[in-house]
């Protein structure tokens, strides 16, 4: 049986909001998985919500956030030893798919840092785009209470991100060209393969506000085979 086209975008919106959730790729999908295993019938509020509440199990609050903060912070303050130089137009252009891949992988980090409730209302709103009531559903609570955890979930990556990215601010010091080969050193990037080469240099030398720096980030590029292994336990129930 064919899904209906809601429920195709429910299962893809999951999976992107799963993939932004975990630190992993392999448990992003296998926890996805088994959620809409478990709750074939639900929909993508009751999916995100279950998958919010046995990350905040597993994440004890504080720990988790300050060790994710501090881990970054201590990647982004090593010493630009690893040079990235391109040698011809064809590395050029690659190098240009590298920063824009630093760019994602340490802004996705940062919000990785944060506790799971605040992470997934940032990934819920800024990656996602859903408003303040659809949030409400999730966490069964107040549009007042969403706002009020907004604003700190902001203020949070804002004073980490704020006096560092060169994204916010172009005065900032930490400039992806000058992180790129320590970043690959330490594996927050990887070399890609065959890659389409981004349209423009992924700094723009514009001043930002930190939603709109998330919102303007590329989709993330979904699984195919952890796709359909999503819709086909979506499609498993009984008739």
């Amino acid at each position: 049986m064919t899904l209906q086209p809601s429920r195709v975008l429910d299962l893809d919106s999951f999976h992107r909001f799963s993939v932004w959730m975990l630190d992993d790729r392999e448990e992003a999908h296998a926890r996805a998985l088994a959620i809409v295993r478990a709750a074939p019938d639900a929909d993508f509020i009751a999916w995100v919500a279950s998958l919010i509440r046995a990350l905040a199990v597993v994440e004890p609050r504080g720990r988790v956030h300050r060790d994710g903060f501090v881990a970054l912070d201590a990647l982004l303050r090593l010493d630009p030893d690893h040079p990235v130089e391109p040698a011809r137009e064809h590395d050029r252009c690659r190098l240009r798919v590298l920063q824009s891949e630093l760019k994602q992988a340490c802004l996705t980090a940062a919000v990785r840092a944060l506790w799971p409730t605040r992470r997934g209302l940032f990934v819920l709103m800024h990656v996602l785009g859903l408003d303040h009531a659809r949030v409400a559903e999730v966490f069964e609570t107040s549009v007042a209470s969403v706002r009020i955890t907004h604003a700190r979930t902001l203020r949070t990556l804002e004073g980490f991100l704020g006096p560092r990215c060169q994204h916010l601010n172009p005065d900032n010091p930490c400039r992806c060209e000058d992180r790129l080969g320590v970043a690959l050193a330490r594996g927050l990037v990887d070399v890609p393969p065959q890659h389409p080469s981004p349209p423009a240099s992924p700094f723009d030398g514009h001043t930002r506000d930190l939603p709109d720096l998330y919102r303007d980030l590329p989709p993330v590029q979904l699984d195919t085979r952890a796709s359909a292994a999503l819709d086909a336990a979506c499609d498993s129930t009984p008739a």
